[in-house]
């Protein structure tokens, strides 16, 4: 996050394109992440069951390949979420996902230094992380982001309540952007 030309260069990247998978849509939620155990789409997927039952328009991007792949598009079939939940396979840049979505939603089991979580803060983009260890090194919860627990109806609860609090959704954004303006000024 310190370094001031990646920072530009994520800018510049997500400028490039707006996603035509969101033309007309609304309430773009994306995440992206290795197909596996730990990213917990699994999770992201029982969540908008949820989102869907209780009438949110919505839909969710997964950008990203891995070995659970079938079984999630088995879980998406399964649970009827076909307009819903799109996993999108790899993504040359995905920037743009990110920069042009409402949230960036991290549903992870567990985590290291999650670069992708500090792409979607670098954007200003409303964050909704799962309370795995190393997530409050990144975020504050309730000033640049939303950590809930790995549970389905927690995540559907804090993905309803960011869609539906736009002042909420503003100040992340404001947060995060004054967070990383003062890290580069601070870095000068």
């Amino acid at each position: 996050l310190n370094n001031i030309s990646s920072s530009e260069m994520i800018w510049k990247m997500s400028a490039k394109y707006i996603p035509p998978e969101y033309a007309g849509k609304k309430n773009i939620i994306i995440s992206i992440g290795r197909l596996n155990e730990q990213k917990g789409f699994d999770l992201a997927i029982r969540a908008s069951r949820i989102l869907n039952s209780w009438g949110v328009d919505f839909d969710w991007y997964i950008i990203g390949e891995g070995e659970i792949r079938e079984q999630l598009t088995t879980m998406i079939e399964g649970f009827g979420l076909e307009q819903k939940v799109h996993l999108l396979g790899l993504r040359k840049n995905p920037y743009p996902y990110i920069r042009y979505a409402d949230l960036f939603v991290q549903p992870s089991r567990y985590e290291g230094k999650s670069i992708v979580l500090d792409e979607a803060k670098i954007l200003y983009k409303p964050i909704i992380a799962t309370d795995y260890d190393t997530v409050y090194d990144s975020l504050r919860d309730g000033n640049n982001g939303t950590i809930c627990s790995f549970d389905e109806d927690d995540l559907a609860n804090s993905i309803c309540d960011l869609l539906n609090n736009p002042e909420k959704k503003n100040s992340y954004s404001e947060n995060l952007s004054r967070e990383l303006n003062n890290k580069t000024t601070a870095g000068d």
